[in-house]
């Protein structure tokens, strides 16, 4: 075997990455550069479910409808800035300081705080049906419901029950059509 045509092929290669070596290391760092940019920038879409509050219900009224818990939040914007928003204390909530009795529609609030870029697209629900009942009182008696029979060989022969009676509280509908 020729040495001297081992020893061109391998001067071939050496020269191959140390020829213009900087210009080489140049366009490979700006190649990752620009690899990092695009991808950090890209716009995405990101879901968060953030807890639904009810706020500032008048002290005679009480709610007398079912409420969703939380509410979908749905931002667009790059994807290293949607990382690094902190959600932990974000909340929605519907302010309540002027209801009327009855089935009202009620705009959900949030208190998003978005950095630049980052749109909010919508929220699900953006609006939530309320209904308010006058607040009402009840003492109702209390009494055992047995679930179990006793053991073998033993047998309820009387049972007492302190206190004997309850209040409950509630919408007004709902208290008054309670045993």
């Amino acid at each position: 075997m020729n040495y001297s045509i081992l020893i061109k092929i391998k001067d071939s290669i050496v020269s191959f990455f140390t020829h213009n070596f900087q210009i080489k290391i140049f366009s490979i760092l700006a190649a990752v550069g620009l690899y990092v940019y695009v991808h950090t920038q890209q716009n995405i879409q990101k879901v968060i479910f953030i807890p639904l509050e009810i706020k500032n219900i008048p002290h005679n009224l009480v709610l007398a409808s079912k409420t969703p818990d939380e509410i979908a939040v749905y931002l667009r914007g790059p994807k290293l800035s949607l990382a690094t928003i902190d959600f932990a204390n974000t909340v929605a909530y519907i302010d309540m300081t002027k209801p009327d009795k009855g089935g009202n529609i009620y705009k959900v609030m949030n208190n998003l705080i978005l950095p630049d870029g980052v749109n909010l697209i919508k929220t699900i629900p953006d609006a939530v049906k309320i209904k308010l009942e006058k607040s009402a009182f009840r003492e109702v008696s209390v009494s055992p419901f047995f679930t179990n029979s006793p053991p073998a060989g033993y047998i309820i022969t009387g049972y007492n029950i302190v206190p004997d009676k309850a209040e409950i509280s509630g919408p007004k509908n709902v208290v008054e059509n309670t045993l």
